[in-house]
């Protein structure tokens, strides 16, 4: 029981350390133009971010069914949910980088879209007459 315990404990040291890890590269990317973020990522940085997401996506679903498991221990089952958390906070920590990282890639592209702007402006009106009817507060 004792290996065990330290086993997780060593996988939530170094989950947690991922973490730290990928907030702190998120935090630098925010606060970099996004011309700068796109430079100072390489696509190889990128694929690993995806990885990274799915890998820890994957650990948590493992974890989860360990902790489902009814003949565990109490202890072990306590050790491991604390664990599944730790990993669920890598997780969306990298799910973030990643969605970000993905952001970087696609440039914003203009409409030629034509706006029927009476029919915009009915609809509005429309709208705004329900809610007259019905206020939400």
């Amino acid at each position: 029981m004792i290996i065990l315990s330290s086993a997780i404990q060593k996988g939530e040291a170094e989950v947690s350390y991922l973490s730290e890890q990928t907030e702190d590269l998120y935090s630098k990317l925010i606060a970099m133009s996004p011309d700068s973020a796109r430079k100072f990522l390489s696509h190889e940085d990128r694929n690993q971010f995806e990885a990274c997401e799915k890998f820890l996506r994957s650990l948590e679903i493992t974890i989860k069914s360990f902790v489902e498991d009814d003949k565990l221990p109490d202890l072990v089952s306590d050790e491991m949910k604390h664990y599944r958390e730790i990993i669920a906070r890598a997780r969306l920590l990298a799910a973030k980088l990643n969605g970000y990282s993905k952001q970087l890639n696609k440039m914003p592209t203009a409409s030629d879209d034509k706006i029927f702007y009476d029919g915009l402006d009915e609809s509005a009106s429309y709208t705004a007459g329900k809610f007259g009817k019905n206020p939400l507060h």
